[in-house]
């Protein structure tokens, strides 16, 4: 409200904001590399899925979530004929704008 009432257009603001927040994401996945993507987006993921905290049930559904995600990269990758890297960008982007996303409605 204060940002509205200081002039500020916010759907050009949230448009810019959510362009940056994938082209960041899509370079910073490709930089990255597969696994680290898989290190950074997955644990929010599997948080998300099972709806728990404890690391009891945490850990064991990142490591399937990652296996999962590495696993339909990888059939992609092999079926496009493109680098691993890419396919997990294209990958990578919409899953960290539905985690960021997700959050801010938690919020």
């Amino acid at each position: 409200e204060y940002a509205k009432t200081m002039g500020l257009n916010l759907h050009k603001s949230r448009l810019l904001i959510f362009a940056a927040t994938t082209l960041l994401v899509g370079s910073v996945t490709a930089f990255c590399g597969p696994i680290g993507f898989v290190g950074l987006a997955m644990p929010h993921v599997a948080r998300m899925i099972i709806r728990d905290a404890d690391h009891r049930s945490l850990i064991p559904a990142t490591l399937l979530c990652g296996i999962a995600a590495m696993l339909i990269c990888d059939i992609f990758s092999k079926l496009m004929l493109m680098p691993i890297n890419v396919v997990t960008s294209l990958l990578g982007i919409p899953i960290v704008i539905w985690v960021v996303l997700h959050n801010k409605s938690i919020a």
